[in-house]
């Protein structure tokens, strides 16, 4: 039980130290030209990871919204009325331009969605020693 209120103990002084918001970031260069440029990107990195915290990010948000849109096309043919089905066609729109939008950040050339591939499910199993994996 000791041991387990010191590691409670150190987890909670951990908490407080990262919430706390206080951080030092040195950074160095040869000229003062790069240093003006280094402290701008540090800056953005700064701005990006806050507004990430206060509001929220989704890692591969680009495939996020490729499946989202492939399930909302799906049941739009289940929908009742047309102004249903024509807000499903707006989502859907929405989701392939973000995600083309996302796509066009990290490559060089335009692109364009052909198919949205369904994702393979991974076996469960234990990666060390193999098992349940069926290799």
């Amino acid at each position: 039980v000791a041991e387990q209120d010191y590691e409670k103990e150190k987890l909670n002084e951990r908490i407080a130290k990262l919430s706390g918001g206080v951080s030092v970031v040195q950074v160095g260069t040869q000229t003062e030209i790069e240093l003006k440029e280094k402290k701008v990107r540090v800056e953005d990195a700064l701005n990006a990871t806050k507004a990430a915290v206060e509001e929220g990010i989704v890692v591969g948000g680009g495939c996020t919204f490729l499946r989202l849109a492939s399930k909302v096309d799906a049941i739009k043919y289940s929908l009742d009325n047309n102004e249903e089905k024509v807000g499903a066609d707006i989502v859907v729109r929405c989701c392939l331009e973000h995600a083309t939008s996302v796509a066009k950040t990290f490559l060089m050339s335009d692109c364009v969605v052909v198919e949205i591939k369904e994702p393979k499910s991974v076996p469960a199993g234990n990666p060390v020693d193999n098992s349940g994996l069926h290799f």
